[in-house]
C-alpha cells in the first residue's frame, strides 16, 4: 500500500512548508505550480517533492486532473498549500483498514477551518482520499469534486476518522475571493439556475462584502431541495446577517425562527439573535442567546464573553 499527495499551488511560500512537513506518511508528493512569483517552487524542491508547472486557466479541475497524471501510488490525498495533515501518524493505519476492501475507493476526511481568531474551527466532510484510478477525475471549474466520478464508477466512499486543517481564513483572501467570483460568474453563464453554483456565488459575494449581490444569489436557492439541510441553514444565517446590516430586524428574525440541527450553525443563529435582542433593548434575552451561542466555533467566544459583560451593565 502506497500513499501519495497531490497539490496545486501558487504563491504559497508562507504556508507550503507546514503542508509538506505534515506529509510524513507519503511516498510521493506531486506539486503543480500554476504561476508562483515568490519562493514557493524553491521550498517545494527543498522537501523533495516532484515539481511540475502549468499555466493557470481559471479551471481547478483541469489543474487537479493534470496533477493526477503524475501520481504512481495506490492512494492519493488531495492537499492544498494552506492546509496541513492533522495527526499524520494515524493516516497509514486508517487507510490500511479499507485498502483490501476493493468496493471502497474513496475516503471522506474532516476539514477543519481555523478562523480569523486563530482559535476556532468548524468542520465539514469532503472526499480528499481516493484510489489511483483513471476513471476518477475532478469536475467543476471551481469547488471541484472527485466524489461524483468515484460513485459513477460504482465504488463506495467511506468516512474515515482523519482530519486536514485549513488555515487560509487567517489571511486576507481578497484576491482569492475575487478569483473565485470570476470563475463562478463564468460558470453561471452556462448554468444560471444551478443551486450549487448559486450557493457558492452567494458565499463568495458575502465574503467580498457585496451584500446586495449575495442576497440576490441566496434568495434564489434558500429553499432549494437540491442543497443539503446544512447549506440551507447557512444561507438563512447569511440572509439574516444581511438583514441585520440593513437594520431590517424583523426580516432577520424571520430567517432565524427555526433552530438548526447543526450545533455550529445553531450557535451562530443564537449569536445573531442575541445581537438583535441587544439592539432592540431586550438585554436579558440577548444574554441568554449569547450564552447559547458558545456551542459553536463559528463565533469568537472571547468576544461573546465581553459582549455579555457589557450587556449586564445595562440591566
Amino acid at each position: 500500500m502506497t500513499i501519495g499527495i497531490s497539490m496545486i499551488v501558487r504563491d504559497a511560500e508562507h504556508t507550503i512548508e507546514r503542508a509538506l512537513q505534515s506529509c510524513t506518511f507519503a511516498s510521493q508528493i506531486v506539486v503543480v505550480d500554476t504561476g508562483s512569483k515568490d519562493a514557493t517552487p524553491h521550498k517545494v524542491l527543498r522537501y523533495g517533492a516532484e515539481l511540475h508547472f502549468l499555466t493557470w486557466r481559471d479551471d481547478f479541475s483541469f489543474a487537479r486532473n493534470y496533477a493526477l497524471g503524475f501520481m504512481r501510488t495506490n492512494w492519493i490525498v488531495q492537499l492544498d498549500a494552506d492546509e496541513y495533515i492533522e495527526n499524520p501518524e494515524q493516516w497509514a493505519k486508517s487507510i490500511a483498514t479499507i485498502h483490501d476492501t476493493h468496493t471502497i475507493a474513496g475516503g471522506r476526511i474532516q476539514l477543519g477551518n481555523v478562523l480569523e481568531s486563530g482559535e476556532s474551527r468548524h468542520h465539514h466532510s469532503y472526499t480528499r482520499l481516493f484510489r489511483n484510478n483513471r476513471d476518477f477525475y475532478y469536475e467543476g471549474s471551481i469547488h471541484e469534486q472527485i466524489a461524483p466520478s468515484i460513485e459513477k464508477a460504482g465504488f463506495v466512499i467511506e468516512t474515515l476518522p482523519l482530519s486536514i486543517i485549513h488555515v487560509g481564513y487567517q489571511e486576507n483572501n481578497q484576491q482569492k475571493y475575487e478569483r473565485n467570483a470570476r470563475i463562478i460568474d463564468a460558470e453561471l453563464v452556462g448554468n444560471p439556475d444551478d443551486p450549487f453554483l448559486l450557493y457558492h456565488a452567494g458565499n463568495t459575494a458575502f465574503a467580498l462584502h457585496n451584500y446586495t449581490k449575495a442576497h440576490e444569489y441566496y434568495v434564489k436557492v434558500h429553499q432549494s431541495t437540491q442543497l443539503s439541510e446544512e447549506q440551507q441553514d447557512i444561507i438563512r444565517m447569511r440572509l439574516a446577517q444581511i438583514a441585520i446590516a440593513q437594520s431590517d430586524y424583523a426580516a432577520a428574525k424571520q430567517y432565524m425562527q427555526n433552530p438548526s440541527a447543526y450545533s455550529e450553525i445553531e450557535g451562530l443563529r443564537q449569536y445573531l439573535l442575541g445581537s438583535v435582542f441587544a439592539i432592540e433593548g431586550h438585554y436579558a434575552d440577548a444574554i441568554a442567546s449569547l450564552h447559547n451561542s458558545r456551542i459553536s466555533s463559528m463565533v469568537n467566544r472571547k468576544n461573546v464573553a465581553e459582549f455579555i459583560q457589557q450587556l449586564r451593565t445595562l440591566i
